[in-house]
């Protein structure tokens, strides 16, 4: 890869760089460097301070410097953009550029009588489909109308999720769906009234831009880089853990007009910072100022 990279990277004006602290990345963009090609940066939330041994040396040697020698450096949102001044305070040209969802076409028609609040991701212990499923079983009582729908692929989680169904599943208001392929997701989410997403320490909810861009409103934590987004489009950011969950899914539960004003303002940003377009011609500005430093 390497060798290549050496041959090709000469005929290049610009390289578009994914680091993460390994083998792959890292050597990539040592030789690009090397080259004195310009190059951006894009670091997806990979490289946040840490206290790990190896990460530490890696970044003194490494790291800091490839991401100082960048063209720019793209950060999702600004929560990773402060990890990465974190990492190295030097950097000057850090570019937001978040990720864009295609349009699909479809809008959650919302106001209908049956309302149905869904987690949509991997079954994994981060994304915490427990907490989802005992927020489900304490507000099913109160809201007896509504249902609480699991959906996504099993990655460690299935086993404890099945189990807290089977012991109390609201009269089969709560209940796992299975996965679904990538091009059936945005159906689906536009089936339902509200989207949860539970997961600790996410560096960004592609879901979370999926379920806006069909006008479902959403529930994130406080510490998903998102949360802004959340907030201002009238949507709830809570704590971890299940109190805070039943707590935000309770509150627009409750008041189905802002949840019509946050589906719509849900709707109007993906429009404006998180089309395929938008995104794109973010990311072309990006390189033509690179190129012209």
């Amino acid at each position: 890869m390497l060798a290549w990279l050496v041959r090709w990277a000469r005929h290049t004006d610009v390289v578009h760089l994914h680091l993460a602290r390994d083998l792959v990345g890292l050597p990539a963009a040592q030789v690009v460097s090397a080259l004195k090609r310009p190059y951006v940066v894009q670091t997806h939330g990979m490289i946040d301070p840490t206290n790990s041994l190896l990460a530490q040396p890696l970044d003194a040697i490494a790291t800091r410097r490839l991401l100082r020698n960048a063209g720019a450096v793209c950060a999702l949102t600004p929560v990773e953009e402060e990890a990465l001044r974190a990492v190295e305070p030097r950097l000057s040209r850090i570019r937001i550029l978040p990720n864009g969802v295609p349009e699909s076409g479809i809008v959650a028609p919302g106001g209908g009588p049956a309302v149905d609040v869904l987690f949509l991701a991997r079954l994994a212990p981060r994304k915490r489909p427990t907490d989802f499923v005992r927020a489900a079983q304490i507000l099913a009582p109160r809201f007896p109308g509504v249902t609480f729908s699991l959906v996504g692929p099993d990655e460690g989680e299935l086993e404890q999720v099945s189990s807290l169904i089977r012991a109390d599943d609201a009269q089969g208001r709560i209940k796992y769906e299975g996965a679904l392929p990538p091009e059936r997701t945005a159906e689906r989410m536009a089936s339902a009234s509200l989207y949860v997403l539970p997961a600790v320490g996410e560096p960004y909810g592609m879901t979370i831009v999926e379920a806006m861009s069909v006008g479902v409103p959403t529930v994130c934590l406080a510490d998903c880089g998102l949360a802004d987004a959340v907030r201002s489009t009238g949507g709830e950011v809570v704590e971890p853990g299940v109190s805070g969950l039943v707590g935000g899914i309770e509150r627009l539960l409750a008041d189905p007009a802002r949840r019509s004003r946050a589906s719509t303002a849900g709707l109007l940003y993906v429009r404006d910072h998180a089309t395929m377009d938008s995104v794109a011609a973010g990311l072309e500005g990006i390189y033509a100022g690179v190129i012209r430093k």
